[in-house]
């Protein structure tokens, strides 16, 4: 049986099947979710440790560049960092909301944004 991607879930969404469970209340899905977000979770982490060293280095550069009367070029830009949208549906397309939605019964649609 096909599932029906509920209205408000993007194109590019990820399907992800309701599963098998490993023990009480964790399953495949689970298993699947975390992973995923674990991998975003790391890329923002190496994001953010590089924003923070570009950071550093223009405040020491922008002292000298006071002390020297110069003008301070600006900051760098806080990067924007992933996130894992998920929506919980029946097979029919109808929402259901976690945490019932994420018990490993539903249909899981995934997708990553830029926030």
């Amino acid at each position: 049986m096909n599932a029906t991607r509920p209205r408000n879930v993007p194109a590019d969404a990820t399907l992800i099947y309701p599963g098998q469970t490993y023990g009480p209340g964790y399953g495949v899905q689970q298993a699947t979710i975390a992973r995923i977000e674990s991998i975003i979770g790391r890329g923002n982490a190496n994001t953010m440790l590089h924003y923070a060293n570009a950071y550093v280095d223009w405040a020491a550069n922008a002292s000298q560049y006071e002390a020297y009367g110069m003008p301070v070029p600006p900051a760098p830009a806080r990067p924007a960092v992933q996130q894992l949208e998920i929506i919980y549906a029946t097979v029919g397309g109808d929402i259901v909301a976690p945490p019932e939605g994420a018990d490993g019964l539903h249909y899981a649609w995934i997708w990553q944004v830029t926030a």
